[in-house]
């Protein structure tokens, strides 16, 4: 996967411009470095493919040249276009379950307890990240496969009703700090201090 590049954002504003007429005409070079930046800050983590394939989305839907609003939004819209549901994702967790509690069974042995140790770690980290959300650790993971192969016990379909309830919450906490990481950082590429204006530097 090959992240946006500055080179492909002069590239994306070229491809607006010449798709709308005086879109992005620049009166200086640095009024242009300053939008390359603002851009480029806004959309460096995500794949180069995605953004290009945003812009082209933003680019037939508009009237008028896309702003950085718009592309971002259409960024969105095709990540979540790709993304399980949470009944999906709580399916993939399941499978792990019986796996990962039969590794559990090994750990009561010093002579297997590395291998049956590492063996869960192995599966924790296959999980996806957004699962990850909520299984923060292999432990935690561990404890669920034992919940779940508790024959007497109903707690497994608590444990899926509470991660159906929380999975909405944990994607949004994880969204605004992604935005507000993001803001802090498009304050650094732009000298700013957010407690007394702009930085000494200057």
């Amino acid at each position: 996967m090959i992240q946006i590049k500055k080179t492909d954002i002069h590239k994306i504003l070229v491809l607006i411009r010449a798709n709308f007429e005086n879109a992005y005409n620049f009166k200086t070079d640095e009024e242009a470095t300053l939008l390359i930046e603002f851009w480029y800050d806004s959309l460096k983590d995500y794949p180069k493919e995605l953004v290009f394939a945003a812009v082209k989305s933003a680019i037939q839907a508009s009237e008028f040249a896309p702003k950085i609003s718009t592309v971002l939004a259409e960024v969105k819209k095709l990540t979540e276009a790709n993304k399980k549901t949470d009944v999906e994702l709580w399916s993939e967790l399941e499978d792990t379950f019986y796996p990962v509690y039969r590794a559990t069974l090994y750990l009561r042995y010093d002579q297997y307890h590395k291998r049956a140790s590492d063996k869960i770690k192995q599966i924790y980290e296959k999980l996806s990240d957004e699962i990850k959300l909520y299984v923060v650790n292999a432990s935690t993971l561990k404890e669920l496969a034992e919940l779940a192969n508790r024959s007497d016990d109903d707690s497994i379909k608590y444990e899926k009703a509470r991660f159906l309830k929380l999975m909405p919450e944990l994607r949004a906490k994880q969204a605004s700090r992604a935005e507000a990481k993001q803001f802090l950082q498009l304050c650094e590429a732009n000298g700013i201090n957010l407690i007394g204006g702009k930085s000494d530097a200057d």
